[in-house]
């Protein structure tokens, strides 16, 4: 029979083995960076600058924090004017079933601020660009409410991909009517002035590419 401090060794080894495996069986995912392309490309299309870009945080409950964040310029508002501005989001993505891929819904709060210039009168005039019109185009909106995304999170190797699709409402504050960015509920508006107004839209990115650090 072997001495009991030869053993030692050999007890210690198998109280790790016990202690790790499950733990590496259910090996938690790291955070990512990504971003999404094609919202850059199909507005860039268009003569838009835009670029949006994230990073989760995986947290201890499996589900994952969603810190993002959205630049843009180009000529939002038509009437010949200029753009710039952008959003940040934080949200929380959770995966029903268990884990932290497959199929998510990531609720968020998002606030976004754009500032507009150079607004002209166009000739010949069109809807909403005459000279004493345009220059309400000019100055400066913000938003913020609650948006929904849901998708799919595929992991290959370092790469993530996620389909996506989402929708958010809000409050919009000194926004004109009819931007891309919302769309006003207020149906019987014309005019096209700054106000304040409940706003509503979609998530088209589509689809986010990352990689696991």
């Amino acid at each position: 029979m072997a001495h009991p401090r030869c053993q030692l060794p050999f007890v210690v080894a198998l109280w790790l083995a016990a202690a790790t495996g499950p733990a590496l069986a259910q090996r938690v995912e790291h955070g990512a960076i990504w971003v999404e392309p094609l919202g850059s490309v199909f507005l860039g299309a268009a003569g838009l600058g835009y670029a949006s870009a994230g990073l989760d945080v995986v947290l201890q409950s499996g589900a994952i924090l969603v810190i993002e964040g959205m630049y843009t310029r180009g000529g939002w508002y038509g009437c010949e004017s200029r753009s710039a501005g952008g959003s940040v989001a934080v949200g929380v993505r959770f995966f029903p079933a268990g884990g932290s891929r497959g199929w998510f819904l990531q609720p968020k709060l998002r606030a976004r601020r754009l500032t507009t210039w150079g607004a002209r009168g166009t000739t010949p005039p069109a809807e909403g660009c005459a000279a004493a019109e345009a220059q309400g185009v000019n100055g400066e909106d913000g938003e913020i409410g609650l948006g929904l995304d849901f998708g799919y999170r595929f992991r290959l190797g370092p790469l993530v991909l996620e389909p996506v699709i989402g929708v958010y409402a809000g409050v919009c504050l000194g926004c004109l009517e009819g931007s891309f960015f919302h769309a006003d509920f207020d149906l019987f508006e014309t005019a096209r002035a700054r106000r304040t107004a409940l706003a509503g839209g979609l998530n088209l990115n589509l689809l986010r590419v990352g990689l696991v650090f």
